[in-house]
């Protein structure tokens, strides 16, 4: 031991350095639980098909991964202080104890996804000052206690995707400002609450694909001026209005994609000058107006899968980049079906001293 010291002298922080990291490398894995595997390399602990929640863990470990486990509820007071980031998924776990993260000050992020649990207390998460990320994917579970967020304060990332939720104006209030990205994709929504959003101002990405809007309330999402991601796929929307997407200036890219639209109002993204993406395939648009955007601003359009009526009055899709002109397919007039809108406008003549309709084949 006299010589480890010597040299440790001799070489000063790197010696120490290494003894440290090996202690904890060692001690990560000594004696895991039942069930459950060390890999040194990330620190993480590993546990399959376990029937008690394993606690404590060894020293070292800061990623805890639990799938398909036996046991029931998360129990009480966790002594697991270490540990950053747990993942316990595709479980039958259908309840949380109170307190059962109350000791897990350094906790960063936790995932717990499909699973029984049908309901969620307001003290489910006490404990977690330090939680960033927050995934309670695929459960039972149907509303969510607003006082619930009082406990996570640093929570940036939500992700409540594939529950059935109903969700009110009042759900989020206590909501962390910091929160950037949040997804409920499937969640059985049928609206959008008119005021839930208000206290997400610092929201970056918002994800509400497959859910049963048809429409959506003007100025739905006025509070959000700072997101730059909207997704809105397969959410059965029939319309827009001029309104819709008021008070998103920041948006860069907009998912509308699988729906029932049939028009584009004019002025309907008027808003958004820092538009970016834009998905409108698979919708029932026969016409898009020239002047809806600056369409060549765009660095990604997608518009294939609409029943486009091949006229004077989409000529102009033509000018498009070619990887989307080319892609974008006539549904009508007979003539012209399944012709791109790119090689239609070669057998395309519009006179322009008649109606802007007028076609003339060559």
């Amino acid at each position: 031991m006299g010589k480890v010291v010597d040299r440790c002298v001799t070489i000063g922080y790197l010696c120490l350095s290494a003894v440290v990291m090996a202690t904890l490398v060692a001690g990560a894995c000594e004696n895991p639980p039942p069930s459950c595997t060390c890999h040194d390399a990330d620190h993480r602990l590993e546990c399959k098909q376990a029937d008690v929640f394993p606690d404590p863990v060894p020293s070292g470990v800061t990623k805890l991964i639990i799938q398909d486990s036996t046991f029931l509820k998360i129990p009480a007071k966790l002594n697991i202080t270490s540990v950053t980031f747990i993942d316990i998924s595709n479980t039958v776990i259908d309840d949380i104890a109170d307190t059962a993260f109350a000791n897990m000050d350094a906790l960063e992020t936790l995932i717990i996804n499909k699973n029984n649990i049908d309901i969620l207390r307001h003290t489910s998460f006490t404990g977690l000052k330090s939680l960033k990320k927050l995934e309670l994917e695929m459960g039972r579970f149907t509303e969510l206690p607003p006082a619930m967020f009082q406990e996570l304060p640093a929570l940036t990332q939500l992700s409540l995707s594939h529950n059935e939720l109903a969700l009110t104006d009042t759900t989020f209030e206590y909501v962390s400002p910091d929160l950037e990205a949040f997804s409920c994709i499937s969640c059985n929504l049928s609206m959008v609450p008119v005021n839930i959003f208000q206290e997400m101002e610092n929201l970056d990405t918002l994800h509400l694909n497959k859910n049963n809007f048809n429409t959506i309330e003007d100025k739905s999402f006025t509070h959000l001026s700072k997101l730059k991601i909207l997704g809105l796929d397969s959410v059965g929307l029939t319309s827009l209005t001029d309104f819709t997407f008021q008070g998103l200036p920041k948006l860069e890219r907009l998912r509308l994609s699988n729906n029932a639209l049939t028009e584009i109002p004019t002025r309907a993204f008027h808003d958004q000058g820092d538009l970016k993406e834009l998905y409108l395939e698979f919708n029932k648009l026969e016409s898009l107006n020239k002047d809806l955007l600056e369409w060549k601003r765009l660095r990604h359009l997608n518009l294939t899968g609409n029943p486009w009526l091949c006229d004077c009055n989409i000529k102009w899709m033509s000018d498009l980049h070619y990887d989307t002109a080319i892609t974008v397919r006539c549904a009508n007039p007979e003539e012209l079906r399944s012709y791109s809108v790119h090689n239609a406008t070669t057998n395309l003549q519009c006179d322009t001293g008649t109606d802007s309709s007028t076609i003339v084949l060559a």
